[in-house]
C-alpha cells in the first residue's frame, strides 16, 4: 500500500511506520474504537496543514515580492491602494488578501485601508471591515439619486458610528429616504474627537416637520458640539451647533423654494440678529465664508460705530452672499475692511427657482455697486482690469463682475487674454474682486438697464481693458461702451441681437452718427472674441438669432480702413450655415484685414 505513495524521503519512514500500525490494529478484528478514529482524522487534518504551510513556503520561494520584509510590502500596497480603490460594485485592493497568508497579514495590519472601504463593501460585511478598521477614524459618506439609493442597513450604520467619524458627507439628491436623524438638540454638547470635515446636504419634505422642528431661532444658541479638530463646515437645510473659532470654511445654506416653487423657508427659521452676529465675530480664522438666505433682517451699523463694534475677518479669502437686497446692504455695514486678496461674490435677492418666482423692479439695485467705492480704495485699483456684463431678461438676471489680475500671474501682454477658462470659471490669470448677480431682476422706465450703467462709479471703469459680455442689446452695449474706452480685449458671448454693429468705426463720410455712437466704438479695441455664435446669409434666417456674414467683416474692414486694425480674431465653439466653400472664402477676407491671428472654431452645418 505504501509503495504506490510518492514520499519524500525525509518522511518515507515515520509514515510506514505510521500506516503499518493503523493496518495492524485494523487486523485485530477488536471493536472499532472512536477515540483511534479520531487520531486518525487528526494526523490527517495536521497534514493538511502541513501541506499549507509548504505550499505557501514554495510560493514564498519563487516569488520574489512574498519574499520581501512586510515593511516593503506595505510599502508597495499604498501604492497599489491608488491604482485600485474600492467600490460598491469593485473589491479593489481588497482582493490582495486572498493572494497569500503574507498579503492578508500585511492588509490586516493596515487599519486605516478598511476604514476607507467600510462604505463600498456588502451590508453583511460591513461589521467585519469595521473590526479590521479598529479604532480608525471613519469617512461616512452617504448619497441619494437618481439609481443611486442607500439601504436602510447602511443609514443606521453610519449614524450608530457618527461619533467615530473624521469627515461626514451626506448628500439628499432625490427621493424621500432621510439620512440624517440628528436633530441639533441631539448633537448639543456632543464630543466628536475626530472630526475634520463635515459637509451634510437635505432636502425639504413637503410633509416633513424637520425643518421647523430642527430650524427654529433657539437652536442657534444651543451649546457647540466639542470638536477640536473640526476645519470645515457646509451645511445645506440643516443645522449642527458649532462655534467658528478654529474653522477655516463655513457655509450655511438655505434653499428658499421646493422644486414646485413653495416657499420652504421663512424668517421664523432664521437665527435671531444677535445669534447672527455673535456667530459671525466669531469667524476671525474663516477663509471661505457662504451664507444663503441666512442672514436675519438687521439693522444697518451706524457709520459712527463701525470703529468700535465692525467685525473683523481677517482672514477671509472669499466671501459669499446670497440674501434679499435688504439684508446684503445691512451685512455690508458690519464689516471693517476686508483683506486685500479677498474675492466678492455678490447675489442680491438669489432664488433657485427663477422662472416660478419671475421678477421685480428694485430701484436700489442703480446705486449698488456704489456701497464698495471705499472698498476698492482700500485696494490696489489698478488690478482691477477686467468686467463681465450680462442681462439674461428670460431668467431675470444681470451679472456686473469685476475682475482683478492675479498677484502671482507672470504675463508679458495682457491682450487678448479671457477671464473665464473653457468651463466657463474664472481662469488662472484672473481673481474675482467683486461679482454681483442681480436675481429676480426686471428692468422698467425709471429703473433701467442703462441707469444702471450710468450709475456705476467712475473709479470701477477707470482701468477696465478687457470685457465679456453676454445678451445685451445694443443700445446699452453702446452706452457700456461709452463708459469704457480703454477696452483692448473684447468677448461676446451667445448675443441677444447683432451688436457687432456697435464696433464698427464711423468716420464722417459714413454717415451721420450720435454723440454716443462716436464715443462707443471702443477706438483701442485689438482683440475680438465670438464665442457660442451662429453664422449664415439671409437664406439662413430661418434658424433663429443669427450673424450675417457682412456684420462681421464690416466690422473688420471699417477698422482696418480707419487705421485701427484688429491684432487677432477668434470665433470660438461656434456654428456656420454655409458649405465649406464660402467659410473659407470668408475666412480668407478676414484674413487680409487683421494683422495678427484669425481663428475660427465653427461647425459647419
Amino acid at each position: 500500500m505504501t509503495a504506490i505513495i510518492e514520499t519524500p524521503l525525509w518522511l518515507v519512514e515515520p509514515s510506514e511506520r505510521r500506516l503499518r500500525e493503523i493496518s495492524h490494529v485494523a487486523s485485530l478484528r477488536a471493536p472499532p474504537s472512536a477515540t483511534y478514529a479520531s487520531s486518525i482524522l487528526q494526523d490527517a487534518s495536521a497534514l493538511r496543514r502541513l501541506a499549507l504551510e509548504f505550499i505557501r513556503r514554495a510560493n514564498a520561494y519563487t516569488s520574489l515580492i512574498l519574499r520581501l520584509p512586510p515593511e516593503l510590502i506595505f510599502e508597495i500596497f499604498t501604492h497599489v491602494v491608488r491604482l485600485e480603490p474600492t467600490s460598491p460594485k469593485e473589491l479593489g485592493w481588497i482582493r490582495l488578501g486572498h493572494v497569500s497568508y503574507a498579503f492578508r497579514s500585511v492588509l490586516l495590519s493596515m487599519p486605516g485601508l478598511w476604514a476607507s472601504a467600510i462604505w463600498d463593501v456588502a451590508d453583511h460585511a460591513r461589521h467585519e471591515v469595521l473590526s479590521r478598521a479598529r479604532d480608525m477614524p471613519l469617512s461616512i459618506q452617504l448619497k441619494t439619486g437618481r439609481k443611486l439609493d442607500v439601504s436602510s442597513n447602511k443609514i443606521k450604520f453610519a449614524m450608530d458610528n457618527i461619533d467615530r467619524a473624521r469627515r461626514i458627507k451626506i448628500e439628499e439628491r432625490q427621493g424621500t429616504k432621510i439620512l440624517w436623524s440628528f436633530e441639533p438638540r441631539d448633537l448639543s454638547g456632543r464630543v466628536f474627537p475626530h472630526l475634520e470635515e463635515i459637509d451634510v446636504m437635505l432636502l425639504h419634505h413637503d410633509t416633513s416637520l424637520r425643518d421647523p422642528d430642527w430650524l427654529g431661532p433657539d437652536v442657534y444658541g444651543l451649546e457647540p458640539v466639542q470638536a477640536p479638530r473640526l476645519r470645515s463646515v457646509f451645511l445645506v437645510n440643516v443645522f449642527i451647533p458649532i462655534s467658528p473659532n478654529n474653522l477655516t470654511t463655513l457655509a450655511l445654506i438655505r434653499t428658499k423654494y421646493y422644486g414646485n416653487g413653495t416657499i420652504a423657508a421663512s424668517s421664523d427659521l432664521l437665527p435671531s440678529p444677535e445669534e447672527f452676529l455673535h456667530m459671525l465675530a466669531q469667524c476671525g480664522n474663516v477663509e471661505y465664508l457662504t451664507l444663503q438666505n441666512v442672514t436675519p433682517a438687521i439693522a444697518p451699523l451706524h457709520t459712527s460705530l463701525r470703529s468700535i463694534d465692525a467685525i473683523k475677518l481677517s482672514s477671509l479669502k472669499e466671501l459669499t452672499l446670497c440674501s434679499p437686497m435688504s439684508e446684503i446692504i445691512a451685512f455690508w455695514t458690519y464689516l471693517a475692511p476686508l483683506p486685500h486678496e479677498v474675492e466678492l461674490c455678490l447675489k442680491p435677492d438669489y432664488t433657485e427657482a427663477a422662472i416660478a418666482t419671475g421678477g421685480f423692479v428694485d430701484s436700489r439695485r442703480l446705486s449698488l455697486i456704489s456701497l464698495f467705492l471705499e472698498h476698492l480704495a482700500c485696494h490696489d485699483p489698478s488690478r482691477v482690469t477686467a468686467l463681465a456684463f450680462e442681462a439674461d431678461k428670460e431668467s431675470f438676471i444681470t451679472q456686473c463682475g469685476f475682475f482683478k489680475r492675479a498677484a502671482d500671474a507672470s504675463q508679458d501682454s495682457w491682450a487678448g487674454l479671457s477671464v473665464y477658462n473653457a468651463n466657463c470659471e474664472v481662469g488662472d490669470d484672473y481673481k474675482t474682486f467683486l461679482d454681483i448677480w442681480l436675481h429676480q431682476c426686471v428692468w422698467a422706465e425709471h429703473s433701467t438697464l442703462a441707469r444702471f450703467i450710468d450709475y456705476i462709479p467712475e473709479p470701477f471703469f477707470a482701468q477696465i481693458d478687457t470685457l465679456d459680455v453676454l445678451d445685451v442689446n445694443v443700445e446699452d452695449l453702446q452706452r457700456l461702451f461709452a463708459r469704457l474706452p480703454n477696452i483692448h480685449t473684447l468677448h461676446f458671448r451667445s448675443p441677444e441681437s447683432s451688436p457687432l454693429a456697435s464696433l464698427v468705426y464711423k468716420t464722417e463720410s459714413s454717415g451721420p452718427s450720435t454723440a454716443l455712437e462716436r464715443r462707443a466704438y471702443l477706438p483701442k479695441l485689438t482683440h475680438l472674441r465670438l464665442h457660442d455664435m451662429d453664422f449664415g446669409d439671409i437664406q439662413a434666417q430661418f434658424h433663429g438669432n443669427i450673424l450675417h456674414y457682412d456684420e462681421v467683416e464690416n466690422v473688420l474692414s471699417s477698422r482696418f480702413a480707419a487705421g485701427v486694425p484688429l491684432q487677432s480674431f477668434h470665433v470660438i465653439q461656434s456654428r456656420i450655415y454655409a458649405d465649406q466653400a464660402v467659410v473659407d472664402a470668408l475666412i480668407a477676407r478676414m484674413q487680409e484685414m487683421v494683422v495678427g491671428d484669425v481663428t475660427a472654431d465653427m461647425e459647419v452645418l
